[in-house]
């Protein structure tokens, strides 16, 4: 009978027949350990490299202050533009709907007559 390569590990040369070669590697999670054990650095709070970091971190964070005041005062300010140009807008509508409505009537702006409706329209008279 020949043996199945997929039943039977085979051993790597110079390990004997009852070792495990993958129970001598490390789990992931123990490397990781490993590799931050070996690569942790305590901090000094009185190191003046965490000052400097420190100091530039208040700095940008001023900064980023100052934008956002400056951010939500121009969007007020937009804000302010847009309802301005909307009554503008408004009243350029009114103006000229009260100019065509007076050269469509006969100028009733000027008999006192200033609404913005047109007169009814004259019906002609019946022929006997």
């Amino acid at each position: 009978m020949v043996p199945n390569p997929k039943e039977r590990k085979q051993n790597p040369p110079g390990a004997t027949e009852g070792s495990d070669h993958e129970a001598n590697q490390p789990t992931p999670d123990q490397t990781e350990e490993n590799n931050l054990s070996g690569d942790e650095e305590e901090i000094d709070p009185d190191d003046a490299e965490f000052h400097s970091i420190n100091n530039c971190l208040d700095a940008l964070s001023s900064a980023l202050d100052n934008i956002e005041q400056k951010n939500d005062s121009l969007h007020e300010q937009l804000l302010l533009l847009l309802e301005s140009q909307r009554e503008s807008l408004k009243a350029l509508k009114e103006e000229n709907s009260r100019k065509v409505a007076q050269q469509q009537g006969g100028e009733p702006g000027e008999d006192g007559n200033d609404s913005n409706q047109p007169e009814s329209p004259v019906q002609p008279m019946e022929q006997c």
